[in-house]
């Protein structure tokens, strides 16, 4: 009856029946799943709230459902309220779970709890001794949050340092805010102090490949040859 009432659209009905079926089995997690989809089908946050309390309730130490606290909340711009969830999320999660700690800093980032992600990064940073640890994430927030003279050396860093897909997201997010108008002035400073030290070839290439993009040859040939000299 339920998923008959999902493949016609029928949320408030779906939503209806599976709370009444949650309420005779409040751990089955199909109901839950299904709950929770219709819910998020029917934009219906307060509910998936008071949904992702109960189960927090039930089980305060599951990752999953207090990221999904967290979550509905931001949903309803509680953002501080949300940034409580997702560092009680963090705190009851252990430093070498990379992958979790991944899946909250990309959901502060999805439903804009910068400052918390910010601190949360800070935090692992100082913890595990790697002062570039979410670097990438990190110059990507600076750049949501308009710094952009503070992302771009962070994601340089990240340029600089790293051989992994990091480092091409790197660049291209680097790319973006040089051609980005309100950020291009402070990208371009940024990368011009860092030509004179070792990596100087990343900066002047990408300082290159937006002056031809921007139809600016005379620069782009001045940094051609700083290149090749």
């Amino acid at each position: 009856a339920v998923r008959q009432l999902l493949r016609n659209r029928n949320l408030d009905g779906a939503i209806a029946l599976l709370e009444v079926m949650l309420e005779t089995a409040p751990t089955d997690q199909l109901t839950i799943n299904l709950l929770r989809n219709a819910y998020e089908d029917s934009k219906n946050f307060a509910k998936a709230e008071l949904l992702a309390r109960r189960l927090v309730e039930r089980d305060s130490t599951n990752y999953n459902w207090r990221l999904y606290l967290a979550e509905s909340l931001a949903k309803q711009g509680q953002v501080s309220p949300a940034d409580s969830q997702y560092r009680a999320a963090f705190l009851r999660t252990v430093p070498a779970d990379s992958g979790r700690l991944y899946g909250i800093i990309q959901s502060m980032m999805a439903y804009g709890v910068h400052d918390g992600a910010l601190s949360i990064i800070d935090t692992i940073r100082a913890r595990s001794g790697n002062p570039r640890a979410f670097g990438l994430q990190r110059g990507m927030i600076l750049q949501m949050e308009r710094r952009y003279a503070e992302s771009a050396r962070t994601l340089f860093e990240v340029l600089s340092e790293d051989t992994t897909y990091a480092a091409g997201d790197a660049e291209r997010q680097l790319l973006a805010m040089l051609a980005y108008v309100d950020a291009t002035a402070e990208v371009e400073k940024v990368l011009t102090a860092v030509t004179g030290d070792l990596s100087s070839v990343r900066a002047l290439n990408l300082l290159m490949s937006h002056a031809i993009k921007a139809g600016n040859y005379d620069r782009a040939l001045e940094l051609a040859i700083r290149l090749d000299s």
